[in-house]
């Protein structure tokens, strides 16, 4: 009796994912397999004892459930939403055409009604200890009315169907299109690695893989959903084009792959395969919840067709349409990269630090005007690179200098492009990689003792891969940081308003502290002369507006439009001062954390992400090096330009061996405000050079911008 409660005490409850969800599933079939076999070998105690696969492999019988609610809604999601519908959604459009996007939104809104029924009639059928499926309600539905061998036997060839689907259909295409897309990235096939992860979770018993993949797969659809809806609004010019494609090919019997047809059974096949309307599967994820409503369970089950097919394929496939119409903006995304570094998580600590909390209003203020100056200075560039060799000379010392020689003033533009040509390079040596460096070193030496007194040590592997990148030519390593800090801002966004969320009840109080410190002449800093200089510097520092780089780095796009390239870049301020770093700096004091020390930088940050939990700083030291990492080699590129028109290419390798020199010397220093000073000190003088610029060329703006109204009025705009 005693072992039977010791038993009923130590039960586990765990929710298995593998493969998306789909190792539950194959259990549950596994078990209906071997359950019909041991019923016709009239071993009943075996039944009884054996009656899920999942029992006898554990050894002892394992309550495996989804518990009802939202973590039901969590796993049977991260079920759903698969490589089946990201990448079911290129293939469908492959095979029948843009209206295939159509004809899976059809078949999802059906797909819902399905999904219910299924679940439904699963709880309806569902045996007593909570095991259940589509064989389940075949073999006692049929026997109800009197065809008990018949139910028996289609349930049967059911699950046998079932599972081999999923061993030869489910699990093999999600496996396949991970090690694409991984081996695409990382340039060696990563099949090995996936069977090893495989092996470890089902073989080897280890959960945690599967819990954390599980709990994780809301999160990443909900970043999936945000990049998508971001690379819209960046084509956004062509979404009702976009959206006019495919209504326009559903009923085009010349189209692609075979017109209305074939773009209706590629549509509905692979929003079968996307989203599993009615194949059963949902019947067992749902069946095993410990719910006593089968309505509700099957209410909350219609969720994931729509959010599987009509949210996510819709989107997936107005991306792939929108984007293949237009140019890749790699030139946005190489901005993106270079804004969002350390200069906005740890600049807006050093901001509060040197100035107060009213810094942080003010640096808001500063990017909101930065979005002129980027739109301004991008433009400019465009209108006055050379073309042939706009990647060796665009950007403002060539404005500067044209500008000028088109006022009269030849002589005066030579001499002062060469000295923002000369201060741009020595920014980008004691600006951008010092500080980077030096941060990216202070936060991963907190996780070692020995490494926080050997700073050497990471100095060494820092300036290494920056060697690699910049000298060696390995430009993957570069490719794969920028491609992730996209991924990695998102997850820094909703990292600070998980720190809000815990803080709401100070939220109140905060924006207090940081309006009123914004004018308290006696507050922390030098009051409002404190906070006005800190958050403007800390602003122009973190976004780059008005210092020049992003007209380098958007000059260079493949884009014929000026004004178009402009309106993109203005995007970059408001995504890194008006969103990031406000929300960085209501983190820091809503948490307190800007009281516990001065001149700290990143650290500060780290110790606000600290009042969340002890493993949420893990979060901040993931992103950090990414953000750091990809915002030098950007910056370290447009800097890379200002020595090629002062020196030409010959001697480049110079400034590259002095990159590398400065991030190793800049990781040994433990003065963060000096280098946090010097840089401020160097992005100020390039935005005095530049912003004067930009007033003296105004009217060339204005006369591009009016030039671009009139042909887009015209509908002249490519």
């Amino acid at each position: 009796m005693s072992n039977r409660s010791s038993n009923e005490n130590e039960k586990q409850i765990i929710v298995i994912e593998y493969e998306k969800g789909k190792e539950i599933i194959v259990e549950q079939i596994a078990g209906f397999i071997a359950r019909r076999i041991v019923c016709n070998l009239r071993t009943s105690q075996s039944v009884k004892a054996g009656e899920r696969f999942g029992i006898i492999r554990f050894g002892s019988r394992v309550n495996i459930y989804i518990p009802a609610g939202i973590e039901a809604f969590a796993t049977v999601i991260s079920g759903t939403v698969g490589l089946g519908t990201i990448s079911g959604v290129a293939i469908a459009i492959t095979i029948g055409g843009p209206s295939a996007v159509f004809w899976m939104i059809i078949t999802g809104v059906l797909g819902m009604s399905i999904k219910f029924a299924e679940v439904v009639l699963a709880f309806t059928h569902r045996s007593e200890n909570t095991t259940g499926g589509a064989f389940y309600y075949m073999e006692h539905g049929l026997a109800k009315i009197g065809f008990m061998k018949t139910g028996k036997f289609l349930a049967f060839i059911y699950a046998v169907m079932l599972l081999v689907a999923m061993i030869l259909g489910g699990i093999p295409f999600q496996a396949n299109q991970i090690a694409a897309l991984s081996s695409n990235l990382f340039e060696y096939n990563t099949s090995v690695i996936i069977s090893l992860f495989v092996l470890i979770v089902i073989l080897g018993g280890i959960k945690r893989i599967a819990l954390v993949a599980t709990g994780l797969g809301p999160i990443m659809i909900m970043l999936y959903i945000g990049m998508c809806i971001y690379l819209i609004c960046v084509n956004g010019n062509n979404l009702l084009n976009a959206l006019s494609i495919i209504f326009q090919d559903i009923f085009n019997k010349s189209a692609i792959g075979g017109g209305v047809l074939s773009g209706l059974i590629a549509g509905v096949r692979r929003s079968v395969f996307a989203n599993e309307a009615g194949t059963g599967t949902a019947a067992i994820a749902h069946s095993i919840v410990k719910e006593k409503d089968p309505v509700k369970v099957g209410s909350v089950a219609m969720i994931a067709p729509f959010v599987d097919t009509i949210l996510v394929s819709f989107l997936t496939g107005i991306v792939i349409i929108i984007t293949d119409m237009h140019i890749t903006n790699t030139a946005f995304v190489t901005a993106l990269s270079s804004t969002v570094g350390l200069g906005t998580v740890a600049g807006v600590a050093i901001a509060i630090s040197m100035g107060g909390p009213g810094a942080v209003p003010w640096m808001m203020i500063t990017g909101f005007f930065g979005m002129s100056a980027k739109f301004a200075e991008v433009t400019l560039a465009f209108r006055h690179r050379t073309e042939g060799q706009e990647q060796l000379f665009s950007g403002p010392f060539q404005y500067i200098r044209n500008g000028l020689e088109e006022f009269g003033f030849k002589k005066l533009g030579i001499v002062l492009a060469a000295i923002y040509a000369a201060v741009f390079v020595l920014s980008g040596l004691g600006g951008s990689v010092a500080f980077q460096t030096n941060q990216m070193v202070s936060i991963l030496s907190g996780y070692s003792n020995w490494i926080d007194g050997h700073p050497w040590f990471l100095s060494s592997i820092i300036s290494t891969l920056l060697a690699l990148v910049i000298i060696g030519g390995i430009r993957r390593i570069a490719k794969v940081s920028s491609a992730l800090v996209p991924i990695m801002s998102l997850i820094y966004i909703l990292s600070c308003f998980t720190i809000i969320a815990f803080n709401i009840h100070n939220f109140s109080n905060t924006l207090k502290i940081l309006f009123s410190s914004m004018i308290d002449f006696n507050a922390v800093g030098g009051g409002v002369v404190g906070a006005f200089v800190a958050g403007i510097q800390r602003a122009i520092f973190a976004s780059e507006a008005g210092v020049g780089s992003a007209a380098i780095t958007h000059a260079v796009a493949k884009d014929e439009e000026p004004v178009r390239t402009g309106l993109v870049a203005m995007i970059e301020p408001c995504f890194d001062t008006m969103l990031i770093c406000c929300l960085t700096g209501i983190t820091i004091v809503i948490t307190g954390a800007y009281q516990t020390g001065i001149g700290e930088g990143i650290l500060i940050t780290q110790k606000a992400f600290e009042t969340v939990s002890s493993w949420f700083p893990i979060l901040l030291t993931i992103a950090a090096p990414l953000f750091a990492f990809s915002s030098v080699i950007s910056f370290v590129y447009c800097c890379e330009m200002g020595w090629l028109y002062l020196f030409g290419v010959k001697s480049v390798v110079i400034y590259r061996i002095a990159v590398v020199v400065v991030a190793f010397l800049s990781g040994l220093s433990k003065d963060i405000m000096a280098i946090a000073n010097i840089g401020g000190a160097l992005f100020s003088c390039l935005a005095l050079i530049n912003m004067t610029a930009l007033i003296l060329f105004s009217n060339q703006i204005n006369n591009e911008v009016q030039c671009y109204l009139k042909r887009l009025r015209n509908n002249k705009i490519n």
